[in-house]
């Protein structure tokens, strides 16, 4: 996988991204997690280059070296990514979004169905707001407390952010199964202890934090607000997986989107967490580009 690669936006705002797989017309665009900006995955490189797929990973403002977007809304990375697949000349391809990554590939499905043909979501949050849906049930503590500051002042909510980043931003592969601890179940704890979980996630972390927290408090709070487009519009086919093991995003998210999305097919699995839907990504691949326009 190629070096990191900086786009300007048109409205002046620098976008930051990876790449890999082989040379194509066609992209497997990789919404990431929260906070997780992307670094190399051999999972997702392999992936794509099996699907004969460009592998774009773009960062969200705040995140890296991307110029944050206070204010932003889930859609608004629905116009990034349009003028990034401009730039690089791709013309179609499908979305994976990986947990606060989920919203935003069905905003590319949504904004950009010219454009992306599919859709697959790996443990991805669902609305907040909805009174008959409770959004925080079943979260780890973690979480919890999380979302409970960033309901408040926004002063008091970034400082529980950077200090809750201090530790991870040199975070090693060694010690992120402690520092994630709050937010693990115990599939989601073996997951990050086997292989090169670890690493990956450390790297993540410390990518996250390279010049603050903004990606982080962007994040949050473009998910507690309107997300600027309705289920209604997300006219592409949707493969939907979520694990009950999980207590960063819990199983009932991926309940309500099933229930609302107009094409999408569910993987409700009762034994996997957040991080072991992981193993599926070749599938959940594969089903995507059935839909391929």
């Amino acid at each position: 996988m190629a070096d990191y690669e900086q786009l300007v936006l048109s409205n002046g705002r620098t976008l930051e991204y990876l790449m890999g797989g082989i040379e194509s017309d066609r992209a497997l665009v990789y919404c990431h997690g929260t906070p997780a900006p992307p670094v190399p995955m051999k999972e997702f490189e392999q992936a794509a280059t099996e699907a004969g797929l460009t592998l774009v990973m773009p960062t969200r403002p705040g995140y890296g070296h991307a110029t944050p977007h206070p204010g932003r809304s889930v859609v608004d990375h629905a116009h990034d990514v349009r003028e990034l697949l401009d730039h690089l000349g791709l013309a179609s391809g499908i979305a994976v979004g990986w947990s606060g990554g989920g919203p935003h590939a069905l905003a590319l499905g949504a904004v950009l169905s010219d454009r992306i043909t599919g859709v697959a979501t790996i443990a991805g949050v669902g609305p907040w707001g909805d009174p008959l849906f409770d959004w925080l049930d079943g979260m780890g503590e973690g979480n919890i407390e999380e979302f409970a500051m960033a309901a408040g002042p926004e002063d008091a909510f970034r400082a529980f952010l950077e200090a809750e980043a201090a530790p991870l931003a040199t975070v090693q592969a060694d010690d992120v199964v402690t520092a994630m601890a709050p937010h693990l179940s115990d599939v989601d704890a073996i997951a990050l202890s086997e292989g090169e979980f670890a690493s990956v996630m450390a790297a993540e972390l410390r990518r996250a934090f390279l010049v603050g927290v903004d990606g982080w408090l962007e994040d949050d709070y473009a998910f507690m607000k309107p997300w600027g487009f309705e289920f209604s519009e997300v006219k592409v086919p949707v493969s939907l997986w979520q694990g009950r093991q999980d207590l960063m995003v819990p199983y009932t998210h991926g309940e309500y989107m099933a229930a609302r999305l107009p094409k999408v097919t569910a993987h409700l699995l009762e034994d996997e967490g957040h991080l072991t839907l992981l193993r599926y990504l070749p599938t959940m691949v594969s089903e995507a580009l059935r839909h391929r326009g």
